[in-house]
């Protein structure tokens, strides 16, 4: 049994989780405290008000749903600056454990190479320069969903795990379309034949551009929410890291 244990724990996946979460410590390591983020279009008040609908009626209240009403919800049991902070923690452990379930079969340098790469890389960082965390949401939950959609699992438990999967690129309309996106070329390029190593690399490839094309050309989700406050405030120029409040 002791054996088993270690397989797990020193498995591909494993390792490359473990990566993941060494590079998130290191990059989100001056962001502990109290307080909240008020950065570019990441921006929360400690006492977020209630939606004024279930669903959005103007084109901007489109662009920060259903984000702000999910932050309003839990706001009664995680402060919202504690949400932000849970946000950019989630965003590069889970896409770099996701790149390493995705290459567990290539062994453990694979995981670990890709893991670190998936969870730093110039997309993630100019996606946080410009203060887009819930669409880098979409990005980390991809390599899950293709996991998941292409597993071994009947379709009954199959089809409830990628809902599951996808729940948090949800927060953002097109981080929605990205998940959908994804679950539909990874499902429709399930291979089992002799052909289905080079159908699984053609949907990885367009899945990845996908991904990296959709948010470049759509508009970011939130900007008209938050650009207005943000415009007379000087925190527009306050470091990615910076939080306002006691340290």
């Amino acid at each position: 049994m002791r054996s088993s244990a270690w397989r797990h724990l020193s498995g591909p996946v494993a390792i490359g989780s473990m990566a993941a979460a060494v590079v998130t410590a290191v990059l989100w390591r001056g962001s502990w405290g109290k307080g909240l983020y008020l950065y570019r279009d990441f921006v929360a008040v400690p006492e977020p008000a209630r939606p004024d609908s279930l669903l959005p009626d103007t084109y901007a209240a489109l662009r920060a749903w259903p984000l702000d009403g999910v932050m309003w919800a839990m706001s009664s049991v995680i402060p919202t600056g504690v949400q932000q902070l849970l946000m950019l923690l989630a965003i590069p452990l889970i896409a770099g454990s996701g790149v390493a379930a995705v290459l567990r079969a290539q062994g453990r340098a694979a995981a670990v190479v890709g893991a670190v790469l998936a969870a730093w890389n110039p997309y993630v960082a100019e996606r946080l320069l410009l203060g887009q965390p819930p669409t880098l949401l979409a990005y980390a939950v991809a390599p899950w969903i293709v996991v998941v959609a292409r597993s071994t699992l009947a379709p009954r438990a199959r089809w409830p795990l990628l809902v599951i999967a996808a729940l948090p690129a949800a927060v953002t309309p097109w981080g929605g379309l990205i998940a959908l996106g994804t679950a539909v070329l990874a499902t429709l390029t399930r291979g089992t034949g002799p052909g289905g190593r080079l159908r699984r690399a053609g949907s990885s490839v367009s899945a990845g551009a996908f991904r990296g094309w959709c948010p470049r050309c759509s508009p970011p989700a939130g900007r008209a929410r938050t650009r207005t406050v943000l415009e007379p405030s000087p925190s527009r120029t306050t470091p990615a890291s910076g939080r306002c409040g006691r340290p």
